[in-house]
C-alpha cells in the first residue's frame, strides 16, 4: 500500500522555552484537493439562470434547429430536382 503522507524536517526553531521541529507535510493529493475547492468556490459565484429562462432557451434552440433543418431540407430537395432534370 503506498504512503499517503511524506514528512520532511524543514528547520529547527529554537525558542527560549523549548526547541521544536517544523515539519512540512506533503500530501500528493493537495493539488487535486485545492483545484476542487477552487472550482467549488467559482461555481458558487456563477449567476445561474432561472428554471423558466432555461426552458425558454431550450425551446428557442429546438425551434432554430428545426428551422435550419427545414431550410436545408428544402435546398436539398430543390437541388435534387434540378439535378434530375439535367441528368
Amino acid at each position: 500500500m503506498p504512503r499517503i503522507f511524506f514528512y520532511a524536517i524543514v528547520s529547527i526553531v529554537n525558542n527560549s522555552r523549548r526547541s521544536c521541529f517544523k515539519i512540512l507535510v506533503f500530501k500528493p493529493m493537495n493539488a487535486l484537493i485545492d483545484y476542487l475547492k477552487n472550482a467549488r468556490e467559482e461555481l458558487a459565484k456563477v449567476a445561474w439562470p432561472t428554471r423558466q429562462t432555461t426552458i425558454n432557451h431550450t425551446f428557442m434552440v429546438i425551434g432554430v434547429s428545426l428551422a435550419v433543418a427545414v431550410f436545408l431540407g428544402a435546398i436539398d430537395f430543390v437541388l435534387t430536382k434540378i439535378l434530375e432534370l439535367v441528368i
